[in-house]
């Protein structure tokens, strides 16, 4: 039989209203708690169905990956100068 856990458990209610009404949840006597954005296989969904809660989670995450590749790409480059001139060190780009 299939059991749900209240902690992993949230509600959001659609609308585009400024203040919908809320309406209180339990699950094995517990509260579930309201969230604006929720994130469904891989998407967040956002309470009034607009994507840019998505795009700027989307964007953050490459812009953090690309600057990981770009500060390592760097840092090996100084190392590769270091090893061939201890005296200088440089930034080498390929």
């Amino acid at each position: 039989m299939l059991e749900f856990h209240p902690d992993k458990c949230e509600i959001i209610s659609i609308t585009r209203k400024i203040k919908p009404a809320l309406y209180l949840y339990t699950l094995h006597g517990q509260q579930l708690k309201h969230v604006d954005v929720v994130k469904y296989l891989g998407i967040q969904i956002s309470h009034d169905l607009r994507w840019d809660k998505h795009i700027d989670h989307i964007t953050a995450k490459a812009n953090s990956t690309l600057n990981f590749y770009f500060y390592a790409r760097i840092s090996t480059s100084a190392i590769r100068a270091s090893k061939n001139n201890p005296t200088q060190l440089s930034c080498v780009q390929y």
